[in-house]
């Protein structure tokens, strides 16, 4: 392994992280950043390191690697940081720090957890979501099947975070299955590398009697499904106008 070149050592800043340890469990720490390192490890891979105590005010210096922070707060401040490597830029190049050559991101190191953040149930639904998500939605849920090198039955993983991967024509019914009792479906229009734009159906005895497009990111959209349309949506006040409400 090469040897580790320091870019600051004399920082104090207080962060909660949001990390992913070898181990695959995620927590959020909080420490105080004292000091940021860079290495290269045998199999040629870039790391940058950040050494850290707990707030409480340890001795103990517990390394960090940026790739593995899935989201950042400033704690002096509150702020939930957008793009980590930047905030940590600044943070060099304020303490006259040297700026690292290569700063790895979380989706330059996949990290997949054999916890999953959804289970089915035995009709194949994901438990407790709005929409009927199917088991067979699950590569688009990046949940995928792997081979368990200590088991012959293989193993479920999903990315943290998930990397969601909807198509065009996905459909699905809240509630689910499709029929008389469906009052709402959505399906995949288009997408691009960003975004996808889906119609929201408000639908009454099988029948669509109103839609909106919308345009969101595919964890947006994971969300939607997850926990429904908002009540102040425009189609939620479509769908009250038209449908009669049922009986308990």
């Amino acid at each position: 392994m090469a040897e580790r070149r320091r870019l600051v050592s004399d920082l104090a800043k207080r962060l909660e992280l949001d990390y992913v340890g070898f181990d695959r469990v995620r927590s959020a720490r909080q420490v105080v950043l004292v000091q940021v390192e860079e290495y290269e490890t045998t199999e040629r891979v870039y790391r940058v390191s950040l050494r850290c105590r707990s707030v409480d005010g340890g001795r103990t210096l517990k390394d960090f690697l940026s790739n593995r922070i899935l989201g950042l707060v400033d704690l002096d401040t509150g702020e939930c940081v957008n793009d980590i490597p930047a905030y940590l830029c600044d943070l060099l190049a304020e303490a006259g720090g040297e700026l690292p050559r290569y700063w790895p991101r979380p989706e330059h190191d996949p990290i997949r957890s054999t916890s999953l953040g959804v289970a089915f149930d035995r009709h194949g639904y994901a438990v407790g979501w709005a929409f009927g998500v199917h088991s067979s939605f699950r590569s688009a849920l990046d949940i995928l099947y792997s081979a368990d090198s200590k088991s012959s039955n293989g193993i479920w993983t999903q990315g943290i975070p998930p990397r969601y991967g909807f198509e065009v024509g996905d459909l699905m019914h809240s509630p689910a299955p499709w029929g008389p009792q469906t009052r709402y479906s959505v399906q995949v229009k288009s997408l691009n590398d960003q975004e996808v734009t889906v119609s929201l159906m408000v639908v009454n005895d099988r029948r669509v009697i109103s839609s909106q497009e919308l345009t969101m990111s595919q964890s947006d959209f994971a969300e939607l499904l997850r926990i429904g349309i908002p009540q102040q949506s425009a189609v939620v006040a479509e769908a009250e106008h038209h449908l009669e409400p049922t009986a308990p």
